[in-house]
This record gives C-alpha cells, structure tokens and sequence, in this order.
C-alpha cells in the first residue's frame, strides 16, 4: 500500500462503517480499482467488461444510474447511450468537477424523494438498465425494482459489502427478479446483476 493511500484511509476511517472499511483497505492494498479513460472509478477493473456483456446484446432504451460519484462510470455509460441512441440519466446529491461533460445527464436530486419522477422514467416503454451505487444500495433496489418491466435489468455495486441477498430476497421474488450472467459476476465479484423475468 502507497504512503498516498494509507493517508486516504486514515482520514476516512473516522467517517464509515466497519465492514466499509475492511472493503477499502481490501481495496487500496490489492490495487484493484479499474480505469476508464486514463481515469480511475470506484468500480473494478472487471466491472467494463462485465457491462459490455451486459449491455452489448440488448436494445435497451436507457440507463438509470444511481451514485454518479466522480462521473468515470457515468462518462462510460453516456458513450454508450450515445452510441445506441438511448438516453442516460445519472443521479447524486454532490456535483463535482470531474463530472463535465455529463451535466446535461445529471440530476442533483435525493432520489428517494425524487422516486416517482425517477420511476417514471425506468418504467417508459422499452429496456431500462439501473445501475444502483448510491449511497444505500439495499433501499435503492428495493425502492425501484417495482418500476421494472419484464426484460429490464438491474444491477448493484459492492455486493457483499454493502448489499447482499439477504437485502432484496422478498423484492426479487414478489417483482420476479432473477440472477443473470451469475458466471460472468464471480470474477467481477462486486456487482451482481438482476433481471426481472
């Protein structure tokens, strides 16, 4: 671990939750955050190529995401929208700088408070793809899966460490959301993906 990192972890340490801790030194020590764009992001360097199979077979219509952070992965999924003609909508309470070129697609917002209008969106006709890395994933997902059509997919970050099963098991039986790409997510083992069947 970098002299940099340990200072990173030292002055967060203070302000997160004992398993978000063991996540991060996990995290800093073995080196395993991704790039994109000669930036780096929260996610893995895995995580890409996990939503390349994810996204590349299906003619989704729009991507919902939730937990902009420092726009990395919301730059990706922007080209990727732009790419298909779809639209991209990504949301967070903070702006930061590292978001331009992203502005027109970012909402400021508590999208708990804002959960209609977001709703409204995931469920417009044709596949929506949610992304849920906000701040508290198990609320996220059992907060708008109900808005997902059949063949929409939902995936969430950190799992394991901050969202598990346990979380969501009644949300996925009662909206029939199932695992998919389940080999696929062993080797990116933060993100699990759903889709509702």
């Amino acid at each position: 671990m970098t002299k940099f990192n340990r200072g990173i972890i030292r002055k967060i340490k203070i302000s997160i939750k004992p398993i978000q801790w063991l996540y991060l030194r996990y995290f800093f020590k073995n080196k395993i955050h991704g790039t994109f764009l000669g930036r780096g992001m929260s996610q893995t360097k895995l995580a890409i190529p996990l939503f390349e199979k994810i996204l590349t077979p299906i003619d989704f219509k729009r991507i919902v995401e939730f937990g902009t952070d420092g726009g990395v992965l919301s730059h990706y999924f922007l080209l990727f929208c732009q790419e298909r003609g779809a639209m991209f909508h990504t949301y967070d309470i903070e702006f930061n700088a590292g978001m331009a070129g992203i502005t027109n697609n970012f909402h400021r917002i508590d999208i708990f408070l804002g959960e209609k209008e977001i709703g409204e969106i995931i469920s417009r006709e044709g596949i929506t793809f949610v992304f849920c890395d906000n701040g508290d994933k198990p609320r996220e997902f059992n907060t708008f899966a109900p808005y997902l059509k059949k063949g929409d997919i939902m995936a969430v970050h950190d799992w394991g460490t901050e969202i598990n099963m346990g979380c969501i098991k009644e949300t996925c039986q009662k909206y029939n959301l199932k695992l998919i790409l389940i080999k696929e997510c062993k080797k990116e083992k933060l993100i699990k993906v759903f889709q509702r069947i």
